[in-house]
């Protein structure tokens, strides 16, 4: 049993930003064919992206893409955990509870998972005096303002619509002092290795990290430090030879999170995470 800490006082903070989330790629069928006026992906290029984006695989199920980002997910929270102990945490986006299950394992003082999808209500296992779990968009979720001292928002950002409002709802859970882990991918990576387009549409809302950097900021937040995964050089030859380089490089570093090279120029980030604080 671990100790729990004097309870704050809860305090009703203003409502999140509101937006209309997305259709939850965990829970889609098969996808249909483009449509015109989409953003003209093809059936197999969405089905890649939600497998490959989504990082929260189905208990049960297994494929060399789900392999990879389950790895990833772990390293995301493994690093996550070395912040959360004794900490009021909340996660953005929990999906099925595998990282939810790391941070338990890591002694947080407190661990609410948020998330719209019905996926959250079969979390097995997780049965823990410390969690709370709420199937709601985080702004629908009843959460007090200044509260958390560390939000995780993993495979979440490219989903948004509108990223500036959401981070400035995030921005307002954070007690001062507090931090926030987010995550992206590269859409130059999809679309110089993988030929995929990255125009908006089809459910996802792309954004290059110095896109994502900007908003950050207006949210009124600090950047504290960049990390990366599967870091591909750009001089690579051809598309193929790319994407073999990308899949090798996948399996075998998706389990750690590396300081950012010092150029942007270099190589293309699979996926960034960024440490961010509240001033």
């Amino acid at each position: 049993m671990v100790s729990q800490p004097e309870p704050r006082p809860r305090r009703n903070g203003p409502s999140l930003s509101s937006h209309q989330p997305l259709a939850d790629p965990r829970e889609s069928g098969p996808p249909p064919p483009a449509s015109p006026g989409a953003s003209g992906l093809r059936w197999w290029q969405r089905r890649l992206l939600r497998l490959l984006v989504h990082d929260r695989a189905r208990p049960g199920s297994w494929s060399p893409v789900q392999f990879v980002s389950r790895r990833r997910t772990s390293a995301n929270y493994r690093f996550a955990a070395g912040l959360a102990r004794g900490k009021h945490v909340l996660d953005v986006g929990a999906g099925h509870g595998l990282g939810m299950e790391i941070l338990l394992r890591n002694g947080v003082a407190e661990l609410v998972g948020v998330d719209p999808s019905p996926a959250i209500n079969h979390v097995a296992g997780l049965t823990d005096e410390r969690l709370r779990l709420i199937q709601a968009p985080v702004e629908e979720a009843g959460l007090a303002a200044a509260w958390f001292d560390l939000v995780t928002c993993f495979a979440v950002a490219y989903f948004i619509p509108n990223l500036p409002r959401f981070l400035a709802g995030i921005a307002r859970l954070v007690r001062p002092g507090g931090r926030l882990l987010i995550n992206s991918i590269d859409p130059e990576f999809l679309q110089a290795v993988l030929r995929i387009p990255t125009a908006e549409g089809d459910g996802f809302a792309w954004r290059p990290l110095p896109v994502l950097r900007t908003m950050i900021e207006e949210a009124g937040l600090r950047i504290e430090s960049e990390w990366q995964q599967t870091a591909i050089p750009r001089s690579h030859p051809g598309p193929w030879p790319r994407c073999a380089r990308a899949a090798l490089a996948g399996a075998l570093g998706s389990m750690v999170l590396q300081p950012a090279l010092p150029t942007d120029l270099a190589f293309y980030r699979l996926f960034s995470v960024l440490r961010v604080s509240q001033p």
